[in-house]
């Protein structure tokens, strides 16, 4: 069998499996946790195995760790399966977030013009599609802008 990785050898703190949980998903989140712990067993096993071969005797302990090698193996894959079709579905699910709250964004700019006293033309989706396209051009450069300031491209 091929070892598994261990990842990182310091313990996160806090803040940053806090930040990790917020971006990654709880779902997730709990999958790598879990994950890391079953390799961390897998390397112990691997450990003892090589004390084994090297004609070492083990202990009940030891024994039971090294009885549970194909439980152990057997759930790393399986969470290894299940991570690619989470960070899937977890793309998928902020993809949709972020659609629902630029259509919440452009109701709220056409509804809130429909609240003033102006006798001016109301706003509708393609003057926003044009403010769009503008602050997409006002933010980037030409490709034939090279050694042009920002300023002097604009």
């Amino acid at each position: 069998m091929a070892a598994y990785p261990t990842g990182s050898s310091s313990a996160p703190n806090a803040s940053a499996a806090a930040a990790t949980e917020a971006t990654d998903g709880p779902v997730f989140h709990v999958v790598s946790k879990r994950l890391r712990a079953l390799r961390k067993k897998y390397n112990r096993i691997l450990q003892i195995e090589e004390s084994l071969a090297a004609g070492k005797t083990l202990n009940h302990e030891q024994e039971e760790v090294l009885r549970s090698k194909p439980v152990v193996t057997v759930s790393i894959d399986e969470l290894e399966r299940l991570r690619a079709p989470l960070a899937a579905a977890l793309a998928e699910s902020e993809f949709v977030a972020t659609m629902v709250a630029c259509t919440h964004e452009r109701s709220c700019c056409i509804t809130y013009d429909y609240v003033t006293d102006d006798a001016a033309d109301l706003l509708v989706e393609t003057d926003l599609d044009a403010v769009s396209a503008l602050a997409v051009l006002a933010a980037s450069r030409p490709a034939a802008a090279v050694g042009v300031s920002h300023r002097d491209a604009l």
